[in-house]
């Protein structure tokens, strides 16, 4: 019995020992399955890593190696402009080389005309910052890279500009320089080298010309030589000049030779003795006494090196004082009355430091005919002629560039009564920067407008590099004076605005303007019934093609818009100007033809400047030479200038089924006024009635007052805008605008 007991015992216990057994084989069963699960589970979650791993490092560096390949390009670019800079070194030096000064006698001074380049005869196209240099410069590089505008459209900000340190000039002779005391006086006499330089000559901020310079101390006197090489007119010009001065640095004698506009030049002059002789091509044009002041000679805004002669003869005496001198215009045949202002201050900035600089304004004549030099530790370092938008700096003490600024204690960033917002927004990956101006107290909802500029390089201000219109700035604070809010914007490439300005196209300038539209129509402050298109000059073809497009616009304006494509007005502005310049009938056919055969050249065209290159052009149009190339290709992106050349604005204007007002002044040379009048029996015909223009008399294309006859680009650019532009704009966005002292003919609100 006992053993039984045993036995059972023993069998429950093997029995549980085996049970035990297999629930542990059990569980390292299950545990081995779980962790061949969670290895499993491991293995993929690492391939899933790897694979997101490889495919986050594709999305990496797919962009750097785009970024990388596009600034390859764009080395290989920059290495091309850069040998096209340095073939360019070569022909100025050659042109140098060949500018050698001449000592002559007193009455007939001489010097040897520049050696022309191995290219055709040059010239240029009929458009274009001038007071400043290129911001930037498109691949062709053919000349300077200028760094900033050298006239900021915005004055100074600070109450004490930090004096930084300059490209230091070659001190002038001590002697040679004018004493308040005893002006002009000199002592010495040693044949020596006083002063000799170049400036570089741009239009539009576009490089348009050369001029070097000499001023040598012979026996008694002195002699100014010079060497001027420009693209400017329809010709161009080819110069060779020589001044011979007494020892006061008053002019004795001159001589002028060489072309202007392909017309020969030979003029002489003798001044002494307070008598004026101009003989030009043999021919006694000029013999006059001279009583009230010595006289001077000044070959207009294309000689540089004239206004060095004219501060080193009037000395101190110019800063505290008007001075009024006779200067004879060899170009143009006359002897007139100039008055030279007393100096203004200026920041002159190189490469972001400051120093202080003087500004002179010289005007010629009449209150239209005005040019600018500017001074700097007593050097002459620029000269502006803002009615030609000509700027000219020296490029040898300068050779990055330089810009002015007017120096001021305070800036008002706005008139009294109106408030200004910098502000951006973002159009297919560029942004873009500009300028909301509103009253600085407004009751309701405003009405509003967007305001374009004209196309090519100008900025929200109506500006280009060298060329201070300030049209859209002045119409944005007047308009906000009377209750009317603006938005006003960099186009790509151009200002603080992002983008490539060479490969600029008109459906980008479209998308960008109706991104600005539709952001403005949206601000809380305006009404979004009330909100209209302003375009100035072609930027008035943009205004009626979001008029025809966008439900946003409740109207468009065009201001001084032609009403012909830019190929028919660029070709009769070159008709017009070679006309006005006496050409013959011959001469002005060969002009219009060769611009003719510039424009099919263009439309030919693929991609940009860069990818045509200089000998391509060349090779089609023989005449192009470097000057040349550089001013119409960084004028007009060339993409933009095929999208736009044959594009009929009045066909645009028939497509605008809104409120359209076309706005022109009847003393604009640029612009016919009768083209208005056309614009709004083309939209009447197409359907819209409520299309109307209005000419402003004795406006002219800057929208100023010009009571002479419109026969030049003379733009009164110093006059603030005539306030009847604004109270024609102003009566037909809103009904009761504020006139100004009380009439809408009363002074300008914002002067």
């Amino acid at each position: 019995m006992k053993n039984r007991s045993w036995k059972l015992v023993g069998a429950i216990v093997l029995i549980g020992s085996l049970v035990a057994l297999l629930a542990l084989t059990v569980h390292l069963i299950r545990s081995t399955n779980d962790a061949s699960r969670e290895l499993d589970d491991l293995r993929a979650e690492v391939a899933r890593q790897r694979t997101e791993t490889t495919t986050r490092q594709s999305e990496l560096v797919a962009p750097i190696t785009a970024r990388v390949n596009d600034l390859s390009g764009k080395v290989k670019e920059q290495a091309d402009a850069l040998a096209d800079i340095d073939a360019l070194g070569a022909r100025v030096s050659k042109l140098e080389t060949g500018a050698q000064p001449t000592t002559q006698s007193t009455t007939t001074p001489a010097t040897q005309p520049v050696a022309p380049p191995p290219a055709q005869p040059e010239s240029q196209p009929a458009v274009e910052p001038a007071t400043a240099e290129p911001q930037s410069q498109t691949p062709a590089q053919p000349i300077a890279q200028p760094v900033e505008p050298a006239t900021a459209p915005q004055p100074s900000a600070e109450a004490a500009v930090e004096h930084a340190p300059q490209p230091v000039p070659p001190e002038p002779a001590a002697e040679l320089r004018p004493s308040p005391t005893e002006p002009g006086v000199v002592a010495a006499t040693t044949d020596e080298r006083v002063d000799e330089g170049r400036f570089l000559v741009l239009q539009t901020g576009i490089p348009v010309g050369i001029e070097t310079f000499e001023l040598q101390r012979s026996g008694e006197g002195y002699t100014l030589a010079s060497n001027i090489r420009r693209s400017g007119g329809p010709l161009g010009t080819e110069l060779s000049q020589a001044l011979t001065l007494d020892a006061n640095l008053q002019p004795t004698g001159y001589r002028l030779t060489g072309t202007v506009n392909g017309v020969a030049q030979d003029v002489t002059a003798d001044l002494e003795e307070g008598r004026v002789v101009l003989v030009a091509a043999g021919v006694r044009i000029i013999e006059e006494s001279v009583q009230s002041a010595p006289a001077a000679v000044a070959f207009d805004g294309a000689s540089p090196s004239s206004y060095v002669l004219i501060h080193r003869a009037l000395g101190a005496t110019v800063d505290k004082v008007v001075v009024e001198r006779t200067i004879l215009r060899a170009s143009q045949r006359d002897l007139i009355p100039v008055r030279i202002g007393p100096s203004v201050p200026v920041t002159v900035s190189v490469s972001g430091l400051k120093d202080l600089g003087y500004e002179h304004r010289v005007q010629f004549g009449t209150e239209a005919d005005v040019a600018y030099y500017y001074v700097q530790n007593d050097i002459v370092i620029a000269v502006a002629v803002p009615s030609q938008a000509l700027f000219a700096y020296r490029q040898d003490l300068f050779p990055k560039g330089l810009s002015l600024a007017k120096r001021t204690l305070v800036e008002m960033a706005a008139p009294m009564g109106v408030a200004e917002i910098e502000t951006k927004f973002v159009d297919q990956g560029v942004t873009l920067k500009g300028t909301f101006t509103a009253p600085s107290s407004a009751a309701g909802k405003m009405p509003a407008v967007l305001l374009l500029p004209d196309l090519g390089p100008f900025d929200r201000n109506g500006d280009a590099v060298g060329l201070e219109t300030r049209i859209l700035r002045d119409l944005a604070r007047r308009l906000g004076q009377q209750g009317v809010a603006s938005f006003r914007f960099d186009p790509r490439g151009t200002g603080a605005s992002g983008g490539d300005y060479a490969r600029l196209t008109l459906a980008e300038l479209e998308d960008d303007a109706l991104v600005a539209l539709i952001t403005l129509s949206h601000d809380p402050m305006i009404d979004p019934t009330k909100v209209f298109v302003v375009g100035y000059g072609y930027g008035g073809l943009l205004a009626q093609r979001l008029g025809a497009r966008s439900l946003f616009a409740s109207g468009a304006i065009s201001i001084a818009t032609p009403a012909r494509s830019l190929a028919e007005s660029w070709v009769e502005q070159v008709r017009g100007r070679a006309e006005a310049d006496g050409l013959s009938s011959a001469d002005v056919q060969a002009l219009v033809e060769r611009e003719q055969s510039f424009l099919r050249f263009a439309r030919s065209t693929q991609g940009t400047w860069a990818d045509v290159g200089l000998e391509a052009a060349r090779e089609a149009l023989p005449w192009m030479n470097e000057l040349e190339y550089a001013r119409r290709s960084q004028f007009f992106p060339l993409p933009l200038l095929r999208d736009v050349l044959d594009v009929d604005p009045v066909d645009a204007a028939r497509a605008v089924q809104t409120k359209m007002l076309f706005v022109q002044g009847d003393t604009d040379f640029v612009v016919p006024a009768a083209g208005a009048e056309l614009f709004v029996q083309a939209a009447q015909a197409a359907g819209n009635q409520e299309a109307t223009s209005a000419v402003v008399k004795g406006v002219n294309h800057w929208l100023r007052v010009q009571p002479e006859p419109a026969a030049s680009l003379n733009g009164h650019l110093d006059a603030e805008m005539d306030w009847s532009v604004v109270a024609t704009i102003l009566s037909w966005v809103t009904p009761t605008p504020i006139p100004p002292s009380g009439s809408p003919s009363g002074p300008s609100p914002a002067s």
